[in-house]
C-alpha cells in the first residue's frame, strides 16, 4: 500500500460524507470488512509516519474526539451492534495514540 491510498482510505472512512461514523449515525450498514480495510490503512500510516513525522492536518483531524463518534445511543441497534461500535471507537483511540506517539 502506498501512504495516498492509505490517507485516502482514513479519510474516507472516517471525516468524508459516507465516512463509518456517518453510516452508524444515520443506521446505514458498517460492514466489518470496511472497518478491516481502515484499521490496516491506519497501520500500514502508524509505520510509515515512524520513518516521516510529518504527519498531515487532515488525518491528525480524522482523530479528533473518535472515540465520541462510535458510543451511540441505541437508534434502533442490537446489544451487539452497539457493543462493536465501541470497540472500533475504543480501537481506533488506541490506533490514533500510537499515530501520534
Amino acid at each position: 500500500m502506498e501512504t495516498e491510498k492509505a490517507l485516502q482510505i482514513v479519510f474516507e472512512k472516517l471525516i468524508e460524507e459516507n465516512s463509518i461514523p456517518s453510516k452508524i449515525r444515520n443506521i446505514n450498514n458498517v460492514e466489518h470488512a470496511e472497518y478491516c480495510e481502515l484499521i490496516n490503512a491506519i497501520n500500514f500510516l502508524i509505520e510509515s509516519y515512524k520513518i516521516n513525522p510529518n504527519i498531515p492536518k487532515k488525518l491528525a483531524l480524522a482523530f479528533v474526539d473518535i472515540s465520541n463518534y462510535f458510543f451511540v445511543s441505541n437508534l434502533n441497534y442490537s446489544e451487539e451492534d452497539l457493543e462493536r461500535f465501541e470497540d472500533y471507537g475504543i480501537e481506533l483511540s488506541a490506533l490514533g495514540q500510537k499515530l501520534f506517539s
